[in-house]
């Protein structure tokens, strides 16, 4: 009886995990939203979108997040910005970029699907090649699967970026 409670456990566990990333997907913030009306054709990477193996491989890490929007505090102002990994489905089309205050800062420009997500990475230090970065607020991850990871953070106003993996 226990093991049968458990199983139950981690099944609505899962379930509501999965049911909070499909949420932040599908019903976006409004600069996002907002964002996404003003350039139709354009939606927000699901898990869905992702190949069989880029799924396992998300849900390892990630599961209970959207991987086409992070939502992170990138700054001393407090105010939220939002990473996104956008896809044109018709088309075959990904972009990335991330809405920071009133700009959007395209971090890549649409191109051929290559199965790039985003997400949040907290302040710390962080390494680059043996060199020590501190960052002191939120950061975002942009992983291109089984390929390169870069990570974006703001330092007095202006983006940066650091070689993560490859």
């Amino acid at each position: 009886m226990k093991i049968l409670h458990r199983v139950a456990v981690v099944a609505v566990a899962c379930l509501a995990g999965m049911s909070v990333a499909s949420a932040q997907c599908e019903k976006p913030p409004k600069p996002v939203a907002d964002y996404l009306k003003a350039h139709p054709g354009w939606r927000i990477l699901t898990v869905g979108d992702l190949s069989k193996d880029q799924q396992m491989e998300w849900n390892e890490s990630h599961k209970a997040f959207c991987p086409g929007l992070a939502e992170a505090v990138l700054d001393a102002t407090g105010e939220k910005s939002y990473a996104l990994a956008l896809v044109d489905k018709p088309a075959r089309q990904e972009e990335a970029l991330i809405l920071h205050g009133a700009t959007p800062v395209m971090i890549y420009p649409a191109s051929p699907s290559v199965g790039i997500v985003t997400y949040r990475m907290p302040p710390g230090q962080y390494d680059e090649g043996g060199r020590k970065i501190a960052i002191a607020h939120d950061s975002v991850m942009y992983e291109f699967f089984e390929s390169a990871a870069q990570q974006f953070y703001f330092v007095n106003g202006k983006l940066r970026k650091l070689q993560a993996g490859d």
